[in-house]
């Protein structure tokens, strides 16, 4: 094979005379990566070649030991195939991957063909067409340019297979474009990968656009596209045909069209009437969502969408004294006056096994209790964030009473800028070093240890003021208020600002053209149009932009 550990190389070319076949590779066999292709470094194009199968690309070479076709690492500004015609790759027949992508940022897949034969019309598959994984992040699959689109279809796993590994490394950041899934070349026939993009606890994942350029086509799988495991947020499914060919009037199905296992926080089109995608054609169901979304231990969730519904559970809250709504981070806010507006939400907090407190707020005002259950006050046990000489501050009090432990203050830096903030507080149930922690816009900006340990707390929890004890009341506006009977890693903080408040755990299905062409004007029924499973927290449709 080829390894590939400096610059501005180029491997094979455009036109049939500069073809390398490259393929028979055996374990590691003086390749140091076992795979036909390795490469690292910025400048060099592998483009023209026939990576995995014979002269003529319509079978492989077989290898005993045979594993990967190309192998990406490190930071590269490479591409692999191009737009050009004669510059994609055949890249298929292989017992592993066509790509193994490992620890990989800034490399370009553009123009090739991963699974099938060189007419692009038969299966010749590798196990996974991609299998990426590690700190992978800034890669591009294909995209927007004329001839960018890879055609990834036949593989006997997985067109496209994103993970975690090793544990607590993440994919992330990564786009996938214009590519035919799937299907054949012309997007009009079914060459099928299992499943056509599996991700698995990974973040930032956009698969599509809001042009037609960036469209994938993700039709005739068993499951077009499938996302599983807790850290998978914030990945977005936008402007796809799934179900459907490259005309968008004709099914060719997927079996599931789009598969939400256990996550939340995922985007499938979007409210701008450009991010829908054409759900369509698929034989059992076109969106399935099971397990719930929420992030572990979330008891409530309230979005101040027009009500002070809890958006994840069972603990609606009452708006009394003229709280009101206003535009908000996302959606809409609760907005209070400063005198008397209150939000209850009559949760009684157990902080035997931690707490953490989550919001958005915007406010000119110096001083208000933001959300609380008691803190700050000797009266009352409990946790609370608060506007306090124009700063964040967090409180605890686990006994009640004025003893100079009883009480745990955490001052941030000042929020009253009339700009939107996230706030979180944080706390372990226990006397741990440093146990209390507060977040502002997702940094950690000050600690504390709490001497003693809290069951349950004097009072309910309430927002903007407190009925029950007499805080100052907080004047602007609060959204997206979340509770936790656990305290959130600084991950997980970082996370939901980045999301900047869409969400937090739920997932949204909003402004798809499911069950029809892509007109909207004719039926291509799937089985089911959308299926939740025991899922909690989940948007259907939104104000402004609902499905078809």
């Amino acid at each position: 094979g080829v390894s590939v550990g400096g610059h501005d190389n180029l491997i094979g070319g455009p036109n049939p005379g500069q073809r390398n076949v490259i393929a028979g590779s055996k374990g590691a066999g003086g390749i140091v990566f076992a795979a036909n292709v390795a490469v690292s470094g910025d400048g060099n194009l592998v483009r023209g070649n026939y990576i995995g199968t014979n002269v003529t690309g319509n079978a492989k070479v077989d290898a005993a030991a045979e594993s990967h076709g190309i192998w990406l690492t490190g930071s590269g500004n490479s591409v692999i195939g191009g737009n050009a015609p004669g510059e994609g790759n055949l890249i298929s027949g292989h017992k592993n991957n066509g790509f193994i992508i490992v620890g990989a940022s800034g490399y370009t897949i553009q123009g090739n063909l991963i699974g099938t034969d060189a007419t692009g019309t038969v299966a010749l598959g590798n196990r996974d067409g991609f299998y990426i994984e590690g700190n992978s992040h800034n890669l591009l699959i294909g995209g927007t340019d004329v001839g960018a689109g890879n055609v990834i279809s036949g593989n006997t796993n997985t067109g496209i297979r994103i993970l975690q590994y090793p544990t607590g490394v993440y994919v992330h950041d990564l786009t996938i474009q214009g590519n035919l899934i799937g299907t054949d070349i012309s997007g009009t026939q079914a060459v099928a990968n299992p499943t056509g993009i599996s991700i698995s606890n990974a973040t930032g994942i956009i698969i599509g656009g809001t042009t037609s350029a960036a469209r994938n086509i993700i039709s005739g799988n068993a499951t077009g596209i499938s996302i599983s495991g807790a850290a998978s947020v914030d990945n977005r499914v936008v402007g796809n045909y799934i179900g459907v060919d490259i005309t968008g009037a004709a099914a060719l199905g997927d079996t599931t069209g789009v598969s939400l296992s256990g996550v939340g926080s995922n985007v499938i089109g979007g409210t701008d009437g450009l991010s829908g995608n054409v759900i369509s054609g698929n034989t059992t169901v076109g969106v399935n969502i099971s397990g719930s979304g929420a992030l572990d231990g979330m008891l409530g969730w309230w979005k101040a969408e027009n009500n002070p519904n809890d958006h994840i559970s069972y603990h609606n809250a009452s708006v009394q004294n003229g709280a009101t709504y206003a535009a908000g981070k996302s959606g809409q806010a609760f907005s209070f006056d400063g005198v008397d507006d209150v939000v209850t939400t009559g949760i009684t907090m157990n902080y035997s096994e931690g707490a953490s407190l989550d919001v958005w707020v915007k406010t000119t005002d110096s001083e208000g209790m933001i959300i609380a259950d008691g803190g700050g006050t000797s009266s009352g046990t409990g946790m609370g964030l608060w506007v306090e000489g124009g700063l964040a501050s967090l409180y605890l009090r686990h006994t009640v009473g004025v003893g100079a432990g009883n009480n745990v203050a955490v001052t941030g830096t000042a929020i009253n800028d009339g700009n939107w903030h996230h706030i979180v507080g944080t706390w372990t149930g226990d006397t741990s070093f440093n146990g209390v922690v507060l977040y502002i816009d997702g940094v950690q900006v000050g600690t504390g240890t709490s001497s003693g340990t809290l069951s349950t707390s004097t009072h309910t929890l309430q927002i903007g003021r407190h009925t029950a004890i007499g805080y100052t009341p907080f004047s602007g506006l609060i959204d997206e208020s979340a509770v936790y009977k656990r305290a959130l890693t600084s991950e997980e903080i970082q996370t939901i600002y980045k999301i900047g408040g869409s969400g937090k755990a739920g997932n949204v299905v909003a402004g798809n053209l499911i069950g029809t062409n892509a007109d909207g004007d004719a039926a291509i029924g799937n089985g089911k149009g959308i299926n939740l499973n025991s899922s909690l927290g989940t948007t259907i449709g939104e104000i402004g932009r609902a499905h078809v």
